[in-house]
């Protein structure tokens, strides 16, 4: 293929002391703390770019993780709120490609297509975001569109036990090991011929994962002490009594409901036992049964705020630009939208949020009027995840994939 001409539109450069550092020093040693190994990375050896590599998304140093098995240089397709303070210009001059969720981003295709030209490796994560309870999140269709438009060798990164060793809502890295299976997905020649569903499909099939099922099948666990601390940042419903007013506590491996004093265990599959019947319950269907009481407790006529307000920073912004802070406040969830009160009031009613996403696991934003809002919950256990569900409910044009 034939390289960038200097009147295209330039490529997004990695800077090249930081891609030395990254290639022979970072990725090697998260490798190392993380125990990362690749099966089949000899498919890269001799292996020179343009092709594409797309992966399932267990856990925030996937990017990392896979550039450091196969130890190549990979330029990755990420949101662009990550670009923002010093770690978001440090990500920027990896040569990242940014895209701004739930907006047209015309850029952001120019940026990809000259990384194509510029015979470089992609990597992209077609779920778009990381995982909460350890299974696979829905594939983007129009994620599938561009992998097939640019036509270039497809190959499949599948992570196993990323979630296990650093679940998106804790704070702590677990024992245990790091897989990632490598396969060849597809050829330049077959993509021209293939249809987009038969392509996600086959994609999906590949990197689809369900971490705590499939490890406890295969005897690899995850030990912690402090396993289940933070599960406030993902689960906002006990699933005993139902209270979704904020009783959930965690400590070490135990979380506890304020509201009916029942207790679970933390298991190293990344599983909840009750401590009175000893049931075990995955968080996945606990995950399924919070949101579908949501569901039924939206259908009713709200009168009150769905939940107690949320301590909050707010920021604006817009697409790449630097965010800008408007103070502290509370955020809440009523009947026709949210709330933020502060040193002014603020509503957003859903039908005017687009582009509604959980960035980390305490920043929750959306863009209102053309303007991108960015909420960081004060104290770290606050609960973002339940104003995506709503709008994932509400209006699911405006949020990312559930």
């Amino acid at each position: 293929m034939k390289r960038l001409r200097k009147d295209k539109h330039p490529a997004p450069r990695v800077q090249p002391w930081l891609g030395f550092a990254a290639r022979f020093i970072i990725a090697p040693l998260l490798c190392r703390i993380y125990k990362a190994r690749g099966i089949n990375k000899e498919l890269f050896t001799d292996l020179a770019g343009p092709y594409v590599i797309v992966s399932n998304h267990t856990t925030f140093f996937d990017p990392v993780l896979i550039a450091g098995v196969i130890r190549k240089p990979i330029q990755y397709i990420v949101t662009d709120s990550l670009l923002q303070g010093v770690l978001g210009r440090i990500i920027k001059w990896t040569g990242v490609i940014p895209l701004t969720k739930g907006k047209p981003d015309n850029l952001y295709l120019r940026d990809l297509f000259a990384v194509r030209d510029a015979g470089n490796i992609i990597g992209l994560f077609p779920e778009a975001q990381t995982t909460w309870d350890g299974s696979s999140n829905s594939i983007y269709t129009t994620a599938v569109k561009v992998i097939k438009k640019m036509g270039l060798p497809i190959y499949g990164a599948k992570v196993e036990g990323g979630y296990l060793k650093e679940p998106k809502w804790a704070a702590s890295v677990r024992k245990g090991e790091i897989i990632i299976r490598f396969k060849k997905l597809a050829d330049p020649e077959e993509l021209r011929g293939i249809d987009p569903e038969v392509l996600l499909t086959r994609i999906s099939h590949y990197i689809s994962n369900d971490d705590p099922r499939e490890r406890k099948k295969e005897g690899r666990s995850y030990p912690s002490k402090r396993g289940a601390e933070y599960l406030e940042r993902f689960l906002f419903s006990c699933c005993k009594c139902g209270s979704m007013d904020g009783h959930l506590v965690s400590r070490k491996n135990r979380l506890l409901c304020g509201a009916c004093g029942s207790s679970w265990n933390y298991n190293s599959y990344g599983e909840l036992t009750d401590e009175a019947t000893r049931e075990v319950i995955s968080l996945k269907s606990w995950n399924k049964g919070q949101t579908e009481q949501l569901r039924q407790f939206l259908d009713q006529s709200v009168k009150r705020g769905v939940f107690p307000p949320d301590h909050v920073a707010v920021r604006t912004g817009y697409r790449r630009n630097r965010r800008r802070k408007l103070g502290c406040g509370t955020l809440s969830a009523e009947k026709n939208g949210f709330v933020f009160r502060g040193h002014r009031t603020m509503r957003f009613p859903y039908e005017g949020i687009t582009g509604c996403a959980m960035v980390t696991a305490d920043y929750f934003e959306f863009y209102f009027e053309n303007t991108l809002y960015d909420f960081c919950f004060l104290g770290k256990r606050g609960n973002g995840l339940k104003y995506l569900r709503i709008m994932q409910i509400v209006n699911p044009g405006g949020a990312e994939l559930n």
